[in-house]
């Protein structure tokens, strides 16, 4: 039996640290960052069978945003529809560094689709105070972000 010695397990953890790195990165590359503007995601949905229902993968933010987001699709010419809300109020996942666990969301987008007539070119977040007339203003060092955004028909 061989023996491990210092350098090969330093080796293979350097190897598994980039490994981590590198698909943090990658995570980091599927995430849109929602800003103070609303916040446009390219998404294609086109007629079939069954309901569309918008899925809304990793919603995470950093610390709370301190505002809700709005969630429309827009069809072409920029006409939007609601599909409903994100709050991050009372979330849970917020640990010891603050970020809270990637969370997935579900939007019945039927009757949104319909306003359209049929068609949306993406997905769009709005930050809200969820109150008419009065300002959003979101923390930017929440980091409030969405991952993959996806159509399933049910």
């Amino acid at each position: 039996m061989r023996g491990v010695t210092i350098a090969m397990l330093g080796a293979a953890l350097t190897a598994a640290a980039a490994g981590c790195a590198a698909a943090g990165a990658r995570a980091a590359a599927e995430s849109t960052l929602l800003g103070a503007g609303a916040t446009a995601v390219p998404l294609a949905i086109g007629r079939g069978n069954g309901r569309p229902i918008v899925i809304v993968e990793g919603v995470a933010a950093d610390a709370p945003p301190r505002t809700l987001y709005e969630v429309q699709l827009e069809g072409r010419g920029g006409r939007r529809a609601a599909l409903g809300t994100i709050s991050f109020f009372n979330e849970s996942g917020y640990g010891g560094d603050g970020s809270s666990a990637p969370a997935a969301r579900h939007f019945d987008a039927t009757e949104a689709l319909a306003q359209l007539g049929g068609e949306a070119v993406a997905v769009v977040f709005v930050p809200s105070s969820g109150v008419t007339g009065v300002a959003a203003r979101p923390d930017p060092a929440a980091h409030a972000r969405v991952g993959r955004v996806r159509v399933e028909r049910r």
